[in-house]
């Protein structure tokens, strides 16, 4: 996450306990959930959370469940300082709950490398390029093939298809790789061997995406301008955020204007099955 909890107080004098089940930031929203399991002994129930940076306030009321108090809610991010403040008050109390220390840089680094990725190549950022890739994966969405968006699902079921490693025989001599957005064919235009996987980069419907190759012709598919992930087979979460912190090391790999004259390409799968 780009985001620390600088500070973490407990208030015990609200008889209640809260937990925070899920913090992340993306290049739009500060975004949170949290709840808390309901007692025998009375409390409270006209509780909110109030979330204080710079001179701006938020207020989300808790919502009474089935047995626990909840709330979640979002922030845009470009409306926040540098230092977030989560306050829980009813209406005797107000204690502050958590403290958050934001990097003031990054949301404008997200944009950058959005950009770059969505088709504005002067937008690659020069600095924090190793801690933007794997930041922006903690807040990815990730989908496995079998519920991927619309959009993708034609893409899906054909990579899983004895067909693919046909198609990709063929358009391996033209540097292409079959189209995962549109209608028309990619242009590869890097690829690096990284352990045991191996990345391509391809150039489609005016969008840059990452191509993970190991098991099969394609296990996986990160597409940074949506910041979509689909996983197809074989890989991990842990595996590509392993090889992003790798690629993060070496600028060259993303920052390129035109095809590289040689492609590494896994045609096939190193088992005896597709996915």
């Amino acid at each position: 996450m780009s985001v620390e909890i600088d500070q973490f107080n407990t208030f015990e004098q609200l008889g209640i306990t809260f937990t925070l089940k899920h913090l992340s930031v993306n290049p739009d929203k500060l975004l949170f959930y949290g709840e808390s399991e309901l007692s025998n002994s009375p409390i409270d129930l006209d509780l909110v959370l109030i979330i204080c940076s710079g001179t701006r306030k938020w207020i989300f009321p808790c919502v009474l469940g089935h047995g626990f108090l909840s709330f979640e809610g979002d922030v845009d991010i470009k409306e926040l300082s540098v230092s977030v403040s989560f306050l829980l008050c009813n209406s005797h109390l107000e204690c502050e709950w958590i403290v958050l220390k934001l990097d003031p840089l990054l949301p404008n680094y997200f944009w950058q490398w959005i950009n770059y990725f969505s088709g504005f190549s002067s937008y690659f950022p020069t600095l924090n390029v190793g801690k933007i890739p794997l930041r922006l994966l903690d807040s990815a969405e990730v989908v496995t093939a079998s519920k991927s968006p619309g959009q993708y699902s034609s893409f899906c079921e054909f990579a899983a298809s004895p067909d693919f490693v046909v198609c990709l025989a063929r358009l391996r001599t033209l540097g292409r790789f079959p189209a995962v957005i549109a209608d028309e064919n990619g242009v590869i235009i890097a690829s690096k061997l990284v352990l045991r996987w191996n990345v391509l980069m391809v150039h489609e419907a005016n969008q840059r995406m990452l191509i993970f190759q190991g098991v099969t012709s394609c296990d996986a598919v990160y597409i940074p301008g949506s910041n979509l992930l689909i996983i197809i087979c074989h890989i991990t979460i842990h595996d590509i955020k392993q090889i992003c912190d790798i690629l993060s090391r070496d600028h060259g790999f993303y920052d390129i204007d035109t095809p590289r004259s040689f492609f590494g390409y896994l045609v096939g799968h190193t088992r005896p099955y597709h996915c």
